[in-house]
């Protein structure tokens, strides 16, 4: 009898082990969809660095019809003809009939399901962001279009958005993407670039290149404040990225620049928008970020001026 206890004891502990941490994140997380706000019967949680959100919710959201089969715990969401199966406490999900594995599956927390926002998004074909201005995810559920332009005289190419106007050799910017629409006070805001810049790889890291980057924002901008500044990945290479707001005569405006080295350039990405405008436009950015692609080697160089604008 002693030794059944044991064991019981044993398997408990090993539940306690395995199970997967959730807490309530420590700032409110909102989740945009479309550019609006979702109403969710709870709170969004954190598991393992997921967001996880009400089964029902996001999917209503996305527009996808959801069934709920109590006797084995299972999800199936359908839009379009694209199936998503999931269950609680699995990391194999299926979509229609190829198998993905999530880092942290679907739980029951309380009485509801919660299921990981991000994979759950992407499976219907949705864009999603995070966006450190007002700590909220962004999710597009519009396919984005446009296409793949490659600038050879500078060795990239990066998907050009439809309904941008695209500009090469603009100062100090390789190419430069406009919205096209009027932001406040009649001036467009709205803007995506990429600058390549002689560097010495001997002497610049990417460490000095954010220091030097936020001092001359700090001289340049009136109400500079730093709002993230992280090392991703871009086209394969370790980057940074720094998100900067600042007023400019009277409009809050946002900004992001991430910048990776390649040989002896810098390639510095950047986005501007109006502060109120800034998350809509975050799954796009992702999309362009994700689609820069170092093409070949330098061969032109770029109008002199400071990428900073």
């Amino acid at each position: 009898m002693k030794h059944n206890w044991r064991w019981v004891l044993v398997l408990m502990l090993l539940l306690v082990a395995v199970a997967t941490p959730v807490w309530a994140a420590d700032e409110e997380i909102g989740v945009y969809v479309d550019g609006r706000a979702l109403a969710m019967e709870s709170a969004p949680v954190i598991a393992e660095g997921r967001i996880l959100v009400p089964v029902r919710s996001i999917f209503e959201a996305l527009g996808a019809e959801l069934q709920w089969t109590p006797a084995t715990q299972s999800v199936l969401a359908s839009k379009n003809g694209r199936q998503v199966r999931m269950q609680i406490g699995q990391s194999s999900v299926y979509i229609d009939s190829e198998v993905r594995l999530l880092d942290v599956p679907a739980q029951l927390i309380g009485d509801r399901t919660y299921v990981p926002l991000r994979f759950v998004a992407e499976a219907f074909d949705a864009a999603v962001a995070w966006d450190e201005l007002t700590r909220s995810v962004r999710i597009a559920t519009t396919k984005v279009e446009g296409e793949q332009m490659e600038v050879k005289p500078f060795g990239f190419s990066v998907f050009r958005p439809q309904g941008w106007l695209a500009q090469e050799n603009w100062p100090g910017q390789a190419v430069r993407f406009t919205n096209l629409k009027q932001g406040e006070k009649g001036k467009v805001w709205e803007f995506f670039y990429v600058s390549v810049l002689r560097v010495d790889p001997e002497v610049d890291t990417l460490d000095k290149m954010k220091d030097h980057f936020i001092s001359s924002a700090q001289s340049t901008y009136k109400d500079f404040k730093l709002l993230s500044d992280t090392r991703i990945t871009i086209a394969g290479s370790p980057a940074q990225k720094i998100v900067y707001s600042s007023n400019e005569n009277g409009v809050s405006i946002t900004r992001m620049r991430v910048f990776t080295f390649t040989n002896d350039y810098v390639y510095l990405l950047g986005f501007t928008a109006e502060t109120g405008n800034y998350g809509e436009f975050l799954p796009l950015v992702d999309h362009l970020l994700g689609s820069f692609t170092i093409t070949g080697p330098v061969v032109e160089q770029q109008p002199e001026a400071s990428p900073q604008s």
